[in-house]
């Protein structure tokens, strides 16, 4: 078994993404995890998950604990980063290894990515644009393992929830620059129509409109009850560097609930047809919107879907492309 670290990049608690996800999975294997909140205070470690740690005091863990852990320890110790900002200040002298899961196409990033490459050993990511373009910047093993659904948030159960008395358009994730706002309010002109907004403001504020509603960040956990009242589930993303590379986890999640799903012509998401509705543009959108409503389609087909593309699945994936001894 090895030992994984996960440098502070977001928080356990904030909107629970890939980096939470995989490394519950490494956890689940039987790893033992130190998760790092990017949130940091003086509190040390919480056990959230049988071996998965979260440490909220990241530097001083690193210079007085981790020490000790390598001095007594015969596992291996690896880092997983996610966050190429981060890549002049990890610990590379204590562990064994190192992993870069490249999740977003932000381009300040690339400097810093450059670096990065020649720290790693090994180099996952989440689309296909993304892999394109780091095989043109590293000589590294690079793998593309895309984002999944989980399972526990029991979204492809049947469930005795209430039907709302109202047609609710929904979307689930952060309110962010790239949230093409004239196609919300487009859909938000549909007779009778509701659209709801559940996620936190990231670096967009919320507006006032009278049927918008946002619901700010809901609990994980809790993000069933919601989406399976939604009769129509949305990814209204502007078309730009940063969604074009983008292999949108609310997808899946969606899609596990069987609602029909409509998105802008992501490529990532075009890649899910016909599981998902893909709108060429705004008018499209409201139409296929408009069109599903009254035709909700094959839900069953979507479920399965989802299932055949869990973050299990996505962790086995992982596992082949990394070198055995980084685990044992």
């Amino acid at each position: 078994m090895a030992i994984i670290l996960y440098p502070p990049t977001i928080d356990w608690t904030w909107m629970k993404q890939r980096p939470q996800q995989i490394l519950s999975q490494f956890a689940a294997d039987g790893h033992t995890v130190y998760y790092a909140n990017r949130t940091q205070t003086a509190e040390s470690l919480t056990e959230v998950k049988p071996g998965l740690y979260v440490v909220s005091n990241w530097d001083t863990w690193v210079g007085e604990k981790l020490p000790i852990i390598r001095k007594t320890t015969h596992e291996p110790i690896g880092i997983w980063c996610s966050n190429p900002l981060l890549v002049k200040s990890l610990p590379y002298h204590l562990v064994d290894w190192v992993v870069y899961d490249c999740l977003d196409d932000f381009a300040e990033w690339y400097p810093y990515e450059i670096e990065m490459f020649q720290k790693a050993n090994v180099l996952f990511c989440t689309s296909e644009r993304i892999y394109k373009r780091i095989k043109r910047m590293s000589n590294l093993p690079i793998h593309l393992v895309r984002n999944g659904y989980d399972p526990s948030m029991g979204l492809h159960v049947s469930t005795n929830v209430t039907p709302s008395s109202e047609p609710i358009l929904g979307y689930v994730g952060a309110w962010a620059p790239w949230i093409y706002l004239s196609i919300l309010q487009r859909c938000a002109q549909l007779p009778g129509a509701i659209v709801q907004v559940i996620g936190p403001e990231f670096g967009s504020k919320f507006i006032t409109h009278p049927t918008i509603q946002f619901l700010d960040n809901i609990p994980h956990y809790q993000l069933h009850q919601y989406i399976q009242q939604f009769s129509v589930c949305l990814i209204p993303f502007r078309i730009n560097a940063i969604t074009l590379a983008t292999n949108p986890v609310k997808a899946y999640e969606y899609l596990a609930s069987g609602k029909p799903v409509i998105s802008t012509a992501l490529p990532e998401c075009r890649a899910m047809s016909p599981y998902i509705d893909i709108a060429e543009d705004i008018r499209n959108f409201v139409e296929l919107v408009e069109w599903r409503l009254k035709e909700p389609g094959d839900s069953e087909s979507r479920i399965q879907y989802a299932l055949s593309n869990t973050w299990e699945h996505r962790y086995l994936e992982i596992k082949q492309h990394l070198p055995i001894h980084f685990l044992s």
